[in-house]
């Protein structure tokens, strides 16, 4: 509690036993689905290799024995030359006029999340090469889902106020990915899936209002406001209402 708080122990403390039946019962994975599903994402992998080396022959180690594009022996990938993916990434860069950002040391930047995801219109290999860390990083998710149940591990008590998941990570699977789709129901049993808006601020908003008697957030929220533009209003120095005129309204949330 010294750590972490009364609030976020007490709210995750009551989740954790929901959780650990969940590790304990285990998830059903349709396993004739998901190898279909790999052979066509192998397939979409092997075929932006072979775009990505028509756009650049240097892209790609290769194996001197066959002559052929090496491949990790731990993920069954191409080995990718990093140094000409590089070169080839600032090339486009220094012609477009942007600013790549550099790592500490002091190399450019190959991460697609924070950076090259935003420029994929700038060139086809920028965008070939964004498509296939996507496909590469869904592929990854195929070696944990490798049994008809799985027993996924819950760890709760983060400082984050939310749980993490491992062996299988199953709370994170690929938003846009029917990889999703191979999770199902176990026989005689029923699969339901439910999003809740701004599920975690709610529980928050309620925890406070038992403890403390008073919650704004809960107000905000049982007057019908997004939370998030009403705390960025705040930053604004704006009413909420002046807020949803605001022409940058989506950026500044």
């Amino acid at each position: 509690s010294d750590a972490y708080g009364f609030l976020t122990e007490t709210i995750q403390v009551k989740a954790a036993i929901a959780l650990d039946r969940i590790t304990r019962n285990g998830m059903t994975i349709d396993l004739d689905r998901l190898g279909r599903l790999r052979e066509d994402l192998d397939s979409g992998i092997s075929k932006l290799v072979e775009e990505i080396h028509a756009t650049g022959s240097d892209m790609w180690h290769l194996d001197t024995a066959t002559n052929s594009i090496a491949v990790n022996d731990k993920t069954g990938l191409p080995r990718v030359n990093q140094k000409a993916l590089r070169s080839h990434l600032m090339g486009i860069a220094d012609r477009s006029g942007i600013e790549v950002p550099r790592t500490p040391k002091g190399c450019i930047t190959l991460s697609t999340k924070t950076f090259w995801n935003q420029h994929r219109d700038l060139d086809t290999l920028v965008d070939l090469y964004c498509e296939y860390k996507e496909r590469t990083k869904q592929r990854t998710f195929f070696d944990g889902l490798a049994h008809s149940c799985v027993h996924p591990r819950y760890h709760t008590i983060k400082r984050t106020g939310r749980t993490s998941c491992s062996k299988p990570n199953i709370q994170q699977l690929p938003a846009r990915s029917p990889i999703r789709e191979t999770v199902v129901a176990s026989p005689g049993k029923s699969l339901f899936i439910i999003d809740y808006n701004c599920l975690e601020l709610r529980t928050l908003a309620a925890e406070c209002h038992r403890l403390y008697g008073h919650s704004r957030l809960r107000e905000v929220l049982i007057e019908g406001r997004d939370p998030h533009s009403y705390t960025a209003a705040m930053f604004e120095n704006i009413s909420p209402d002046e807020f949803e005129q605001h022409p940058d309204k989506k950026q500044l949330r």
